[in-house]
């Protein structure tokens, strides 16, 4: 097998030269790192940073963020997406105030036990805050250890001969380096396409640059063929107002607000007048697990036909979904 041990000096020592400079990193605050690994769930880090900091200024603290309320804490992520992290966020943090006196577990098992923690979470705050040598696998982990050690089975973070390379190769000395070195790596050089390994700095450690079958690494599950689902949204306005309603406590998007919507999630369906809307084209979405057509209608009317909802001023819209947003930027009332 592979040097472990050697790997991963020679990884530390190029992060230590070539390590990007991020506004979490090396934070000695445990609930930044968590913000920050959090947002950066199915997100690029270009994308995270502004929203960052703009979130620990609103939410300096768990405390601040435990007693906001989830719509501002909603209004907060908007652009983010996946906001069932927000609502994680936001009762982890309710948690660890009211049941843990908002004192942080310091091991990867402790984190765990937070709603919303996961193992990849709980391993890089335990490695990067409290010193422990813990494993993080993430994507980019996966990858590139998966490429090292010249694996070429079907790969996850589950699987235990990855599990124990990565075991090995984490250090006892400085570990959350370690993990921010693969990510960083990962990142910049050992990318998913097209890897850049003339440049990399722990190539002569590499099994898969050497017996040349980098770009077959690492072999994944293979995926689903995600359905489509059609559906109708109604964009009522009238007077710079719009109606809105939100949607329920549990399920997809929950607690955003949105033009009412139809057959997209069930049988559920509205007959429109045809003499009211009019058509303002199709809007398309991608959620992670299914895609989505929507036909998207509009009518300037002060009378709504709707048991659900309410009047929301153009100037002062509740947290919206990116779906929402798609449906009103079709219509004639976002820009009027």
């Amino acid at each position: 097998m592979m040097d472990a041990i050697s790997f991963a000096r020679a990884l530390r020592s190029w992060y230590d030269d070539q390590g990007i400079v991020l506004p979490w990193r090396g934070h000695p605050d445990p609930y930044a790192v968590v913000v920050s690994e959090v947002m950066l769930q199915q997100t690029t880090v270009a994308a995270v940073i502004p929203y960052f900091a703009r979130f620990m200024a609103r939410f300096p603290t768990p405390h601040a963020l435990a007693a906001a309320p989830l719509d501002d804490v909603l209004a907060a992520w908007q652009g983010l997406g996946y906001y069932r992290r927000a609502h994680n966020l936001h009762n982890m943090a309710r948690v660890l105030v009211s049941e843990y006196q908002g004192r942080w577990p310091t091991t990867a098992q402790g984190l765990k036990a937070l709603p919303g923690i996961g193992d990849y979470t709980a391993g890089a705050v335990a490695s990067m805050v409290f010193g422990q040598p813990a494993l993080a696998l993430d994507g980019n982990g996966v990858r590139v250890l998966s490429r090292i050690m010249g694996f070429t089975d079907v790969v996850s973070p589950a699987t235990p001969a990855l599990r124990a390379f990565a075991a090995a190769c984490v250090p006892n000395d400085r570990p959350g380096d370690f993990w921010q070195a693969v990510m960083d790596l990962g990142r910049t050089i050992c990318r998913p396409k097209n890897p850049t390994c003339l440049t990399c700095p722990v190539r002569d450690c590499c099994v898969g640059w050497a017996q040349g079958n980098v770009n077959e690494i690492p072999r994944l599950a293979a995926k689903k063929e995600r359905p489509h689902r059609t559906g109708q949204a109604f964009v009522l306005h009238h007077n710079g107002h719009v109606w809105l309603r939100r949607r329920p406590d549990q399920g997809l998007l929950p607690r955003l607000y949105e033009p009412p919507t139809f057959g997209w999630e069930g049988p559920s369906a509205f007959t429109q007048d045809s003499e009211l809307w009019e058509a303002c084209g199709v809007v398309r979405h991608v959620f992670t697990h299914f895609s989505l057509s929507m036909d998207v209608f509009s009518a300037n009317h002060k009378n709504p036909p709707f048991t659900e909802g309410n009047w929301y001023p153009r100037g002062d819209l509740p947290p919206l979904s990116s779906l929402a947003k798609k449906i009103l930027q079709q219509t004639l009332f976002w820009v009027a």
